[in-house]
């Protein structure tokens, strides 16, 4: 994900990681010698951390990757709505999957690959987030519930 704030963009690990190894056009050189120095240390722990950028042509990139989820927009969205561009972003990938079964020459199947590529790694990012918010209104219930309520169910099982 990423997000912009006092003109810096903020942009997850797990995206810089994904930028170096599977492309995303012309990348700027100073976003190329960043995202190296981090991805190298990347790990389940920190894939999530964001790296800072504030050059007007780092901004400039980041903002133009659309596979890379605006976290200020998803944090706008509700349950719904997330769920709805969950869906889309799975039909989007279905679309371009059917696309690969039609297309003969060789350049339009590398363009293929690489779109689903980029779809494929919004929607792990969309499914990661839908999952975690989902988990976490469940927990918000769990905790709503009175210590009697929770003594009936365990009691029933």
């Amino acid at each position: 994900m990423k997000y912009i704030k006092n003109n810096k963009i903020y942009v997850q690990l797990y995206d810089l990681n994904y930028i170096l190894y599977n492309g995303a056009g012309i990348i700027p050189k100073s976003v190329f010698d960043k995202a190296l120095k981090q991805a190298v240390n990347m790990n389940d722990d920190n894939k999530y951390d964001y790296i800072e950028f504030d050059d007007i042509h780092e901004i400039n990139y980041f903002e133009g990757l659309t596979f890379i989820i605006n976290k200020d927009e998803i944090d706008n969205m509700s349950m719904n709505e997330l769920f709805e561009f969950y869906n889309y972003s799975k039909e989007e990938l279905d679309h371009i999957g059917n696309l690969f079964k039609s297309v003969h020459r060789a350049m339009d199947l590398i363009t293929l690959k690489s779109e689903y590529n980029k779809e494929r790694h919004r929607f792990e990012t969309l499914k990661y987030l839908y999952n975690k918010r989902t988990k976490e209104k469940e927990m918000i219930k769990v905790k709503s519930l009175k210590p009697s309520t929770l003594n009936t169910a365990n009691n029933n099982v």
